[in-house]
């Protein structure tokens, strides 16, 4: 996936409309999460972990981002998630602890690579993409793993709280079709498509990025979806 990385930092440029040289980024707030080791059965993520240190790497780099404002928490438990997070998105200590290095300009950049699947969070609900703590089965992800929605919502909390001038920055370096090159992680769920619940407004100054295919564990890298908007 160490191709994926560059093709990350040239979709952020896009995003961005940065010309070389990059200015500086005194103030921003790099969280990286890599989930390469998980427990039994579940196929191993390779080079998730040096992707996350070939982002590290760039956002000291490229984007001049200072180094103690850089977070790489690698194999992260369902708990880990929670302490990060929250359980609906209201942000665990971890992140609170991030609020402090904020400033009104700060963007918040989130890089995730590690597994994902959709689940079903309740019976009568559609299946929503859920990043795969290192130590949940994938026929538990409909209780223990963490919807893509809830980060988003932690993330962008913080931002409207410290960083209203910021953006969000999400970079998913996943797939959610239930499948990998490792093998299929849920028979399950592997088939349920992830619906779109109708055409809503996104949250301003926010941008996701993701993979447009669903392989992105072979040795290919994948083309990128670049979701853009503006306050």
């Amino acid at each position: 996936m160490i191709s994926n990385v560059r093709a990350v930092f040239l979709a952020l440029i896009a995003v961005f409309g940065l010309a070389t040289p990059v200015s500086a980024a005194p103030n921003d707030i790099v969280v990286i999460i890599t989930n390469q080791d998980y427990a039994g059965t579940v196929p191993k993520v390779e080079y998730a972990e040096r992707d996350g240190e070939a982002i590290a790497k760039a956002a000291r780099d490229v984007m001049q981002v200072p180094p103690d404002r850089i977070v790489h928490v690698k194999n992260l438990t369902y708990a880990g998630f929670l302490d990060w997070f929250g359980a609906d998105g209201e942000g665990g200590a971890e992140l609170e602890r991030l609020k402090a290095k904020l400033g009104r300009d700060s963007n918040i950049v989130f890089y995730y690579s590690g597994h994902g699947m959709p689940a079903k969070r309740s019976k009568a609900s559609d299946p929503e993409p859920v990043l795969l703590p290192v130590d949940t089965s994938p026929a538990r992800a409909d209780r223990f793993g963490m919807p893509t929605s809830v980060v988003r919502k932690a993330l962008l909390t913080m931002q409207r709280e410290k960083a209203s001038d910021g953006r969000v920055i999400l970079i998913l370096d996943a797939c959610f079709s239930g499948s990998s090159g490792g093998g299929r992680r849920d028979e399950c769920c592997a088939n349920f498509p992830v619906r779109r619940q109708g055409r809503r407004a996104a949250p301003r100054r926010t941008c996701g990025i993701r993979p447009r295919t669903g392989g992105q564990l072979g040795p290919r890298a994948p083309a990128w979806h670049i979701h853009r908007w503006r306050s």
